[in-house]
C-alpha cells in the first residue's frame, strides 16, 4: 500500500511539472515573430490611364536560398507577413506580378531576448535597410523598424502594375 501511494504521489509530481512547463498560449502568440509588408499599387493602362488598387491580384511571393513559397498566385493580397532569417542579417525574396519580377532584401540585425523558461527565447529583430530592383516596386518606406510580432506594419511598398487586359466580349457567341 504504501508503495501505490509514492507511485501515485510521484506521479502527480511528474504532472505537475509537465503543465508547469507547457508553453502557454502567450508563447505561442509572441513566437510568431513576422514582418509585415503592405502593399499599396497604380495600375496603368496602355492609354496611360492610372487606378489606384488597395489589393492586388495574381501575386506570387517566394524566399531566395530556400524552399519557402509565401503567396502562389494569390488574390486580393493588401499585406503578408514574412518569416526573416535568424541565422544571417540579410533575408532575400523574390515578388512576381504577372511576368514581371524584383528581387528584395531586407538587411536587419538579429536579437536573441529569453522570454520565460516555458517559451525559451525568441528572435526579433531590427530593420537596417530594404533594397529592391525596380520592375514593379516604385517606392519603399520602413514604417517600424522592430519586429516583435506579426501585427504591427513594418514595410510599405508602392508598386507599379501594368493593367489587365479586359475580355474582349463582341467575339464570345451568345448561345440561343
Amino acid at each position: 500500500m504504501r508503495k501505490t501511494l509514492t507511485h501515485i504521489a510521484f506521479a502527480l509530481l511528474c504532472a505537475c511539472f509537465v503543465v508547469a512547463c507547457k508553453p502557454s498560449e502567450s508563447c505561442l502568440v509572441q513566437d510568431n515573430v513576422r514582418m509585415k509588408l503592405i502593399f499599396t499599387a497604380d495600375s496603368i493602362s496602355v492609354e496611360g490611364d492610372s487606378i489606384s488598387l488597395t489589393k492586388l491580384d495574381s501575386l506570387t511571393l517566394f524566399g531566395l536560398g530556400n524552399d519557402s513559397i509565401i503567396l502562389n498566385n494569390s488574390k486580393s493580397v493588401a499585406s503578408v507577413n514574412l518569416p526573416l532569417r535568424t541565422d544571417t542579417t540579410v533575408t532575400t525574396f523574390v515578388l512576381q506580378y504577372s511576368d514581371l519580377r524584383d528581387t528584395f532584401s531586407i538587411v536587419h540585425t538579429n536579437r536573441e531576448q529569453f522570454v520565460s523558461l516555458a517559451c525559451g527565447c525568441f528572435v526579433y529583430h531590427d530593420i537596417d535597410t530594404v533594397i529592391a530592383t525596380s520592375n514593379l516596386v516604385d517606392s519603399i518606406a520602413i514604417i517600424n523598424q522592430t519586429i516583435e510580432n506579426h501585427v504591427q506594419d513594418n514595410v510599405s511598398f508602392h508598386l507599379i502594375v501594368p493593367s489587365p487586359i479586359p475580355a474582349d466580349t463582341t467575339t464570345n457567341p451568345t448561345i440561343e
